[in-house]
């Protein structure tokens, strides 16, 4: 799976498959652990949980869901299905050597002639739930209990086992949340380029009046309180109060939008900030996101800031491009890390070397579309446009 946002974003659109309705079939592929349940029951409620061998919190919640099925297996059957996975052979011998700490029943998708995963198709992607871990409660009466992280299972399950839960009222919870989060997703997916380079660009008139025509197209509280949170920071910049806009930026975001997104732009507003203040701590700011824990998105937003063309911030710095270019390519030598690389080190002099790692980046590029499809022409286009720039030598 990708390293970067790189995160996974929800379709758009609403759920087809929610709270209170009838659950979809139940069909696996093969057996890896125990004896799955292949029906729901009308004496009994069923447990679903969806995970893959790559996937970090799917690992650590193992041990939590095993003493769940010890716990509830006399009044709960439970399944974990493996899905995502980009080599299934894999599975078996995973769920081996995790012996009692994955204790219950353990299935694969069942897999189509294409590759494509029945449960992960009819279950996750109609739910709107592409993040893992993800467990699904089905009542006695087959429909659709809960749908949520597996961490928050235990006290929903005891009141689906007992009858007590109001499946109901959190349908009304769980469908206001989709939309929210609708809304986020298509923001990230529409905008992300747009608010990101704001610092970097210094488009931060344009971005107000951007927001302003387009905020009603994003209804949802944390989509519209994420828009609120930039049109201050902007605001700021573009009133040249650059004191506020360094408050601003330097804030840890409360609003899990940005948080999730938008850390990569407030690292460089901050900088943009520090430089209209003419204060020298700006490089410190821009070797300490380098140096601390690797995250890719920071280390792309940087690089963009002090080596692309379009880049308004009144100081650069090749050197801190060059390491931070440097780190990405040893995170994974992708193209969209080659890409950060190159233009760092043609930004350094080294135009033989950039031009170099851009013919690899190029070479990686069919690689790519198979894994990122939806964003191949576009990254394409970048590189495409970096070996003009670099070919024809301009600065």
């Amino acid at each position: 799976m990708m390293l970067t946002m790189i995160a996974a974003m929800a379709l758009a659109g609403p759920p087809q498959l929610s709270i209170c309705d009838k659950a979809p079939p139940l069909r696996f592929g093969a057996a890896i652990k125990g004896s799955p349940v292949q029906a729901f029951s009308k004496s009994r409620v069923t447990v679903v949980e969806f995970w893959a061998t790559w996937c970090k919190p799917c690992i650590q919640i193992m041990p939590h869901l095993s003493e769940l099925w010890a716990k509830y297996k006399g009044s709960a059957d439970f399944v974990s299905v493996s899905v995502m996975e980009d080599d299934p052979s894999k599975v078996k011998p995973f769920v081996k050597s995790m012996g009692d700490k994955m204790a219950y029943p353990v299935v694969i998708d069942k897999l189509d002639g294409e590759g494509k995963g029945y449960m992960y198709t009819n279950w996750l992607l109609a739910a709107k739930q592409e993040a893992i871990p993800v467990a699904f409660i089905v009542d006695k009466e087959a429909n659709i209990a809960w749908i949520g992280h597996p961490s928050q299972l235990e006290a929903v399950l005891l009141k689906v086992i007992d009858g007590s839960w109001d499946a109901r009222a959190y349908k009304l919870r769980f469908e206001a949340q989709a939309k929210d989060e609708d809304a986020s997703s298509r923001l990230v997916d529409e905008a992300y380029g747009t608010i990101s380079g704001t610092p970097r660009t210094h488009s931060y008139v344009a971005t107000l009046t951007w927001i302003e025509d387009n905020r009603s197209k994003y209804d949802g509280p944390e989509t519209q309180a994420a828009l609120n949170e930039f049109k201050s920071l902007f605001s700021a910049f573009a009133e040249e109060e650059y004191e506020t806009a360094l408050k601003l930026s330097e804030a840890e975001p409360k609003n899990g939008l940005v948080w999730t997104y938008f850390r990569p732009m407030l690292v460089v507003a901050r900088i943009d900030a520090l430089q209209s203040l003419n204060r020298s701590e700006w490089r410190d700011v821009a070797n300490a996101a380098v140096d601390g824990p690797p995250d890719p998105n920071i280390l792309m937003a940087l690089a963009d800031s002090f080596t692309l063309p379009d880049s308004k911030l009144a100081q650069k710095d090749a050197a801190i491009s060059l390491k931070a270019g440097e780190r990405l390519a040893g995170l994974a030598r992708v193209p969209m890390f080659l890409l950060r690389l190159a233009w760092a080190q043609y930004a350094d002099g080294q135009t033989d070397v950039a031009k170099a790692t851009l013919t690899e980046a190029l070479s990686k590029m069919d690689e790519e579309k198979k894994r990122n499809p939806r964003s191949y022409d576009g990254l394409m286009a970048r590189l495409k446009e970096a070996k003009s720039f670099f070919d024809q030598g301009k600065r």
